[in-house]
């Protein structure tokens, strides 16, 4: 047998499998972005931390890997359940979203569980502050950033829908969803454009809803674009993953 082969054979006795019920999981993914790989996992706060602005501190927790299984199914997206090292080596090739009972977790990626610094990332994610892009924390975009997000939302507040091109009073500003000075990351899940009517306005300053607007194309969120970032993230993380095998190759 190839090694395709048995690859093949091992990814398909634990690509969508229940997981077992006597066992405990974490819920870990490894998705690929422009700026490299980045894992997270499912977590619990358990402190801040004592810089200005504060980040939350947390740490892996364990899940009720059944529901969590049956969210990824609903979405359209895959995973596979690692309950021992070669299925951990499975999962660090392809990478996606893995359910890893809790030993092997433990041996194997403690550094994923452990408490660490994190950032708010769109509406209910969280990022690893050293995986985030350079220029994240930075309390103001750069021109090239704010140029995209301008761009992204067609030159328009997301709010009233009027644009400077239109009415010569509108003044267009790039705006923090979630506050700077609350922990909000500067990049583009957390930013987008409003005219200074609009931004003025904002009571509170915070306004949860307005990450139904913040996407790729200016338009409200939905599962479809969710599972095509997934994917994308997946496909991204084996191309690294591959360039990383080539490189170290002897």
């Amino acid at each position: 047998m190839s090694m395709g082969e048995d690859l093949a054979q091992r990814l398909e006795a634990i690509l969508l499998v229940a997981p077992d019920p006597l066992l405990m999981y974490y819920a870990i993914s490894l998705l690929g972005t422009e700026s490299g790989v980045v894992w997270s996992c499912i977590s619990h706060w358990e402190d801040f931390t004592k810089e200005k602005p504060p980040r939350e501190i947390r740490a892996g927790s364990l899940i009720d890997a059944a529901r969590v299984a049956e969210i990824w199914r609903a979405m359209g997206q895959s995973y596979v359940v690692v309950n021992s090292l070669d299925d951990m080596v499975i999962f660090m090739l392809l990478g996606g979203h893995a359910l890893v009972e809790q030993v092997v977790a433990r041996d194997l990626v403690p550094e994923m569980l452990a408490p660490h610094p994190v950032a708010p990332v769109g509406a209910f994610g969280y990022r690893d502050i050293e995986s985030l892009p350079q220029g994240a924390l930075n309390r103001a975009p750069t021109p090239g950033l704010r140029m995209r997000i301008l761009k992204r939302d067609d030159y328009r507040c997301r709010i009233c829908g009027r644009r400077s091109a239109d009415h010569v009073d509108v003044e267009l500003h790039v705006h923090h969803i979630r506050p700077w000075a609350q922990g909000g990351v500067t990049e583009e899940s957390n930013l987008v454009t409003l005219c200074h009517t609009c931004h003025n306005g904002l009571r509170p300053h915070f306004e949860f809803g307005l990450f139904d607007l913040c996407s790729s194309r200016g338009k409200a969120i939905d599962p479809q674009l969710g599972l095509e970032r997934y994917q994308e993230g997946v496909a991204r993380y084996r191309r690294l993953a591959v360039e990383v095998r080539e490189k170290h190759r002897p």
